[in-house]
């Protein structure tokens, strides 16, 4: 994609204005995508980013309001350097796996579950909500959650999990950090599995990491892990 055509499609960043501020003080700006099709949210994050140095991502007008309530929690909020530094002391891969001894993991079904295209991704955030194209002063997305204070309440890994596993993620499948709301986060990935193993040891992980099909029947788990099969986005969620 030409420079000019970035142009065309990135928002006007002139047009930045402060949308929130973390507990350390930076500030957040943003652009706000009135009206804008979600087919075309994605695209605009991407041709951004050869605009910016900060790592532009979409969030809803609701995630500021729910972060400020959540960071009154104790020990969620902390610098992001100090996250960073946490973070390279872990190594998601060694966690303990908490899967059953001797699980045999059923086959895939029907083989079209499979041939999801990896450029027409769903999500990205519901189409009548309020979208912004957040700026977020870090070099990755997943610096995120270390510098939004993001996770530590009900089921979310707290910040400095949360950043150690996203850049896991981002090392070994190219998976960044897109969009986000206080329930769900959204990744464009540049190097899925491509084997059914893979997909099953992928799905096992983002079973762990959120709320994907918790509750729901075997066949939904089945279904979950054949759509991560070569899959370009994934989408988590937490209810």
């Amino acid at each position: 994609m030409s420079l000019v055509q970035e142009r065309l499609l990135a928002p006007e960043l002139a047009d930045a204005r402060p949308l929130f501020r973390t507990p350390m003080g930076v500030e957040i700006t943003g652009v706000p995508l009135s009206g804008i099709p979600v087919a075309e949210r994605l695209r605009m994050v991407l041709a951004t980013r050869a605009l910016t140095q900060h790592w532009p991502m979409l969030i809803d007008a609701a995630l500021p309001t729910q972060l400020e309530y959540h960071w009154t929690l104790p020990d969620i909020a902390m610098p992001l350097k100090e996250v960073l530094a946490r973070a390279n002391g872990l190594s998601p891969g060694d966690e303990p796996d908490a899967r059953p001894a001797n699980v045999v993991w059923p086959e895939f079904g029907r083989t079209e579950r499979v041939a999801r295209p990896a450029s027409a991704p769903g999500g990205l955030l519901p189409g009548e909500s309020q979208v912004y194209l957040a700026l977020m002063p870090v070099e990755s997305g997943w610096q995120v959650p270390g510098l939004l204070s993001y996770g530590g309440w009900n089921r979310y890994p707290e910040p400095v999990a949360h950043t150690a596993l996203l850049r896991d993620w981002y090392r070994r499948f190219g998976a960044e950090l897109v969009a986000m709301t206080d329930c769900t986060a959204e990744f464009v990935v540049r190097r899925p599995p491509r084997t059914r193993a893979g997909a099953w040891a992928l799905a096992w992980e983002l079973l762990r990491y959120s709320d994907a099909v918790r509750g729901k029947s075997p066949d939904a788990a089945v279904n979950f892990a054949a759509d991560l099969l070569g899959a370009g986005h994934w989408v988590a969620c937490w209810r």
